[in-house]
């Protein structure tokens, strides 16, 4: 079909797609998002002491894709664009795993670096915003990485991707699914500590708006939301007080946390330790609501004809 599009966003703990159609109005091209799908395949639990991707994970990874891939015949859509982030960026064993990965769903698949993860996380947020000229903040922790970007408009002023995600940082520091006040005190200095290696020229440039994205913030941003902890969005205190729940619980517990989804369960302890580092670590104070799209959605934008 003319004009439909389609993105997937291969990351670390979830494989999405999305498709959607180019609209024009007033002479100006937008995307549309038609359908969304989304498969946890937790890929980084698959990576060994050696990094390479064990084949359990790229069989259920294949699997995924196989059925990726008649979505999209179903809807002959006419411009695919696949891209992988950091658990097929650091895999040893890629020429093995990637294209088992291709033939499953019978497109390219691109490894995007962190920095251009972090590009695409922007033009997908920036994409439905207007241009009011505030600077905006924007964070996405993925299953691997974890992104942070400032930006203005549709330029981009910083861009960082650091080495740490929901999934790396529950099995670092919450393997068995016990959570302690020690532990989380690690998980939380060890965000920090690298937040802190690129946190400067944010702080001297400063920001009016943030934007956290995908999986996890829209998690936590449901959770503090439902429960109460922080109805305007995600911020310190309510980040905080999820903490000392989760520490008097001593695990994630659904009964405690309305708003979670069952598969947020696994990863929300590790993520809740990144977000609470960038917070505290970047010094935001206003509260950061949802941004639409991301990854997928910047993706999307770029194949939109120039013309």
């Amino acid at each position: 079909m003319p004009d439909l599009l389609a993105a997937l966003d291969l990351g670390s703990n979830s494989f999405r797609l999305s498709t959607g159609r180019i609209v024009r109005h007033n002479g100006c091209a937008r995307v549309e998002t038609l359908t969304r799908l989304k498969e946890t395949v937790r890929l980084a639990s698959g990576l060994d002491a050696d990094g390479q991707l064990n084949g359990e994970v790229t069989d259920r990874a294949a699997q995924v894709l196989h059925a990726f891939a008649a979505h999209l015949q179903a809807r002959e859509v006419s411009q695919v664009r696949a891209v992988a982030t950091n658990t097929l960026r650091i895999a040893r064993n890629l020429d093995i795993v990637l294209p088992r990965l291709e033939t499953a769903l019978g497109y390219p698949i691109e490894i995007v670096s962190g920095i251009e993860e972090a590009r695409l996380i922007f033009v997908g947020i920036s994409h439905d915003l207007p241009d009011d000229n505030a600077t905006r903040l924007m964070v996405d922790i993925g299953g691997g990485s974890t992104e942070i970007i400032l930006g203005q408009n549709q330029t981009p002023l910083h861009l960082d991707s650091l080495p740490m995600g929901c999934l790396s940082f529950t099995h670092q520091f919450f393997a068995d699914g016990t959570i302690t006040k020690t532990a989380m005190a690690q998980a939380v200095q060890a965000a920090s500590t690298q937040v802190a290696k690129v946190a400067g020229p944010y702080q001297q440039t400063g920001w009016q708006q943030a934007y956290g994205s995908s999986g996890t913030a829209k998690g936590l941003l449901a959770v503090l939301q439902e429960t109460g902890f922080a109805p305007e969005g995600i911020t310190t205190s309510g980040l905080l007080r999820l903490k000392h729940q989760l520490e008097h619980d001593g695990q994630v517990r659904l009964d405690t946390l309305p708003g979670l989804k069952p598969a947020r369960v696994h990863v929300l302890a590790g993520g809740l330790a990144i977000m609470l580092g960038i917070f505290q670590t970047l010094g935001i104070t206003q509260a950061m609501v949802a941004g639409e799209g991301a990854l997928r959605r910047g993706v999307m934008a770029e194949m939109i004809p120039s013309d």
